[in-house]
């Protein structure tokens, strides 16, 4: 018999809890086989535990064994006309940053969490080894800059930002935040 493993999927589970599973096989007949697997997910894998990052210091990430968390889409609000006849929609996750908009917190891979509070106000770049998505406030309701592998942003001494650093089952590397500086004529 041929074995094929067409899909493995993480699942958060206590022991002796029961875990519901539905499969479906596209056909009205299949023979298939589950295999549960025990495995510690990263310390810093839910907003209740981000790791704090330090500037200038560079944190290993893994996201072997990391969830796909499951963040609330960004409330759009309702549209608001503007003079012109065009729309636009106010919503209550707060102000865009630096130029960035306010963004969903994740798209699907796994994700691990992080936090930095910068001890002063001044530009930074976070750079990790995926998609990074940066918010403050309650963790994973909005992010207001999101990017790949880089990330720069103005941010304000003394506030606790929180990092979403997101990518493939099988990806690893670093995930750091330097400050910047900012030349002014």
């Amino acid at each position: 018999m041929l074995r094929k493993r067409f899909n493995s999927r993480p699942v958060r589970a206590t022991a002796n809890d029961p875990v519901n599973v539905a499969i479906s096989t596209g056909s009205a007949e299949s023979t298939f086989q589950v295999v549960v697997d025990p495995f510690t997910p990263p310390s810093n894998d839910t907003c209740a535990s981000p790791q704090a990052l330090t500037a200038g210091t560079p944190v290993s990430v893994s996201f072997v064994n990391a969830f796909d968390d499951p963040f609330p889409e960004v409330d759009a609000g309702s549209p608001t006309t503007l003079p012109d006849g065009g729309f636009v929609c106010i919503g209550d996750g707060g102000q865009p940053l630096d130029g960035g908009s306010l963004s969903r917190c994740g798209y699907g891979n796994p994700d691990v969490v992080f936090s930095f509070t910068p001890a002063t106000t001044g530009r930074f770049e976070f750079e990790g080894p995926g998609g990074l998505h940066l918010g403050e406030g309650a963790c994973g309701e909005s992010c207001f800059r999101v990017g790949y592998q880089s990330l720069i942003v103005d941010l304000l001494g003394g506030r606790t930002y929180w990092l979403i650093a997101e990518g493939e089952a099988s990806q690893a590397g670093f995930v750091r935040v330097d400050p910047l500086l900012v030349f002014r004529r």
